[in-house]
């Protein structure tokens, strides 16, 4: 046990002090949004583009999903209905309360992108925003290697406003621990997408083990359970039975079939995997492709994250991790 964490603090080791970029600011949309002149919301939403030109339409578009932020109609929703509703009111109100300080998260993201810098150089540091969608979609919106997350959706699993609106399933990860991590899993999706070769379940369990995995790498003081979204007694239940879930998926012929429902059933949020006990936990094909891929970067230590992940050749990656789960 000792040998094993040695070598993976050595593995994720990484010399940033001479990474000259500055530290993530990230910018309040939500509070600049909230503090405009509600009765003179047009004049305000100009004033508003100026601060923010490349946000201001988006955030109107696809996180109110309202019309241009320029037309009357827009201006009149926001000032008749929006703005005066108590429930958006309520949401406000604790998402600035609960986020008024969020240095701690600044500093996580700096730290992650200096250590990006190391092992992907050619990246881009992405520029950070917060808003409130006030329960529309998406929960993050990416552009120009800008990311915007909304936080009304991290407010802890106990918020009274999710209780009857959202899966409990789902609660568990509303929460601040998850900002950071969410928003560099956003960043490495965009700047590494995935590349179908066959629809076979292993390319996108694999690749989704790769994220996780450079998540790892990128903020490697993280646990890992935080990472996984799973509580530490799902970790826990996952951990114990890796063997059976491995040998599951062997004896049923499931890492090579193009079945679509396989990655629905493996990898996707739910309440548990259908494929085992109801006690377990959601998207065990991810927790087990990354399992997969720490094996993979164990045995090839000559790799490196970017070799990794320019890696499409999922077989080979199987193959030449020497996967072997025991009991």
């Amino acid at each position: 046990m000792l040998l094993s964490s040695c070598g993976k603090a050595e593995k994720r080791e990484a010399d940033t002090s001479n990474i000259a970029i500055d530290k993530v600011k990230i910018q309040r949309f939500d509070i600049d949004f909230w503090n405009i002149d509600r009765k003179n919301v047009g004049k305000s939403l100009k004033n508003l583009n100026e601060q923010y030109p490349d946000f201001l339409p988006i955030y109107i578009q696809q996180a109110l999903q309202l019309g241009n932020w320029e037309d009357d109609e827009t201006s009149d929703i926001l000032e008749q209905y929006f703005f005066p509703d108590t429930t958006i009111q309520s949401l406000y109100n604790e998402c600035l309360t609960q986020y008024a300080d969020v240095s701690d998260i600044e500093k996580e993201l700096t730290k992650a992108f200096k250590r990006a810098k190391v092992f992907f150089p050619k990246s881009d540091v992405p520029q950070i925003y917060f808003h409130v969608s006030a329960g529309a979609n998406p929960d993050a919106i990416l552009f120009d290697n800008k990311i915007a997350i909304s936080i009304d959706n991290y407010l802890g699993a106990d918020f009274y406003l999710y209780k009857n609106t959202v899966y409990d399933y789902l609660r568990y990860n509303m929460r601040r621990e998850k900002i950071t991590s969410d928003i560099v899993t956003i960043w490495l999706a965009s700047n590494f997408p995935f590349i179908r070769q066959n629809n076979q379940l292993i390319e996108e369990m694999l690749y989704r083990g790769k994220i996780l995995y450079l998540l790892s790498v990128l903020l490697p003081e993280e646990k890992e359970e935080i990472l996984m979204g799973y509580s530490l007694e799902q970790w826990e239940w996952c951990k114990q039975r890796e063997a059976d879930f491995w040998l599951y998926m062997i004896e049923n012929k499931h890492l090579f079939s193009t079945e679509g429902r396989l990655v629905v059933k493996y990898l996707n949020d739910a309440p548990f995997t259908s494929f085992f006990s109801d006690e377990s936990p959601g998207r065990v094909g991810v927790f087990v492709g990354w399992q997969i891929v720490e094996s993979y970067m164990k045995n090839n230590p000559q790799i490196t994250p970017l070799q990794l992940v320019e890696n499409t050749n999922y077989r080979e990656i199987l193959e030449q991790s020497k996967y072997n789960p025991k009991k």
